[in-house]
């Protein structure tokens, strides 16, 4: 095969140990896997494992919410203070071959991943970690745990997702904005 093809496929998890149930696996991503989904094809192919038997292949494309002048500031009392850029990747896609599919995944620069992978079935895997496991940079476990018929999680684990601060009002931001 040649390089090119070769880099387009891609399986940046590695198990570490099958769950106590078959739905989980300990997973990890290594330094040189993160570099190479940072700096290889924007499209590309990643085989994710969901269970000790079973790979998915995923048909993802790298992608930036931010535009490459976008600014990103810390409010602090005395004012804004910039901050520099997350060094994050995300990839977004579907499972090979399934419409009606979904994944997104993402990755930074201290060995954290989270993402889903939705079946067309809506079978659902979710890739997270506990913040104990974060902490540990490239040493820290990852999970991926399938829910069929909900999103609870293993305990401790937790998928990304906003929560307003206490009295927030959607609509006098709106206001703001128009």
């Amino acid at each position: 095969q040649s390089p090119a093809l070769v880099s387009s496929l891609s399986a940046p998890f590695k198990i570490i140990e099958e769950g106590a149930n078959e739905s989980a696996l300990k997973l990890r991503i290594t330094q040189s896997d993160f570099f190479d989904l940072r700096l290889g094809p924007a499209e590309r192919y990643l085989d994710i494992p969901v269970s000790a038997g079973e790979t998915i292949r995923l048909r993802m494309e790298r992608f930036s919410i931010a535009a490459p002048e976008s600014r990103f500031l810390i409010g602090t009392a005395s004012g804004d203070v910039e901050t520099a850029h997350p060094d994050v990747i995300m990839y977004r896609g579907a499972i090979e071959g399934e419409s009606n599919s979904h994944a997104y995944l993402a990755f930074s620069s201290t060995g954290m991943a989270s993402g889903y992978l939705r079946a067309s079935n809506g079978e659902t895997f979710y890739i997270a970690q506990t913040p104990d496991e974060a902490v540990k940079g490239w040493n820290g476990d990852i999970i991926i745990h399938s829910q069929a018929g909900g999103i609870d999680l293993p305990d401790g684990v937790v998928t990304c997702g906003v929560e307003p601060p206490a009295g927030f009002d959607p609509h006098r931001t709106a206001k703001r904005m128009a």
